[in-house]
């Protein structure tokens, strides 16, 4: 049975329950009575997975991280669910920790678009906004059908365009243009704190230099904290 428990400890259930039903056609009794115990436990992974994916659908991230770690115990070399356990943690805002982990995860699987997509997000939540952007469209050149990938590359296109044409509209001296469009750019992506804290800078910079530092200031800190 020890190829079956390597095969689980990867996250390749099927093969694992493949392997164990192959053992058990020709066990003796007592073997069998052991492989019928490990083929209940990857049961019990398979439906974890399932519920890990049914939670995380749900934004439900807390209890997805209960789920994956339990995961992550019996079955600790699964890059399935590493790539879960990636998602819980920028559900919860954990960003660091995700891009750290989705940066071991891209050097394994660089064309695996879930990966893609959540280190692209990682990034963008990092401060990277650029290189998440990079990211978004490799996926989409991968999978143009990748609704979640598509989703991101337009909220960054969308925010990007307000930010730069509220800069644009400050330079021609437009101060209420340039402050509507940079609430606008705020209200793109609430999650995006590192982003909307420059926004925040730039609406109160531009638009009232002599409040610069005793408003702009604490209001992108107060934001940041939140």
């Amino acid at each position: 049975m020890r190829a079956a428990k390597c095969y689980q400890n990867f996250g390749e259930f099927e093969k694992a329950v493949e392997m164990l039903n192959k053992i058990s056609s020709t066990a003796p009794a007592n073997t069998r009575a052991d492989v019928a115990k490990e083929q209940r436990i990857l049961d019990g992974l398979k439906a974890k997975v399932a519920k890990a994916n049914e939670l995380l659908a749900q934004a439900k991230y807390t209890e997805a991280m209960t789920e994956i770690e339990t995961l992550l115990s019996y079955c600790p070399e699964s890059n399935a669910t590493r790539t879960q356990l990636a998602d819980a943690l920028i559900g919860n805002k954990k960003y660091d920790q995700a891009r750290t982990l989705l940066n071991n995860l891209y050097n394994e699987e660089k064309t695996n678009i879930t990966v893609i997509v959540l280190r692209g997000i990682a990034l963008l939540y990092t401060g990277n906004v650029a290189n998440a952007l990079k990211h978004f469209q490799e996926s989409l050149r991968m999978d143009p059908d990748n609704k979640r990938g598509l989703a991101m590359f337009k909220k960054v296109r969308l925010m990007e365009s307000k930010k730069e044409a509220g800069n644009k509209a400050f330079s021609g001296g437009q101060a209420q243009e340039a402050i509507d469009l940079y609430t606008e750019a705020l209200a793109v992506d609430p999650l995006n704190e590192h982003y909307n804290a420059t926004l925040y800078n730039n609406r109160y910079s531009h638009t009232f230099p002599a409040l610069h530092c005793s408003v702009a200031c604490v209001e992108a800190n107060s934001y940041l904290v939140i």
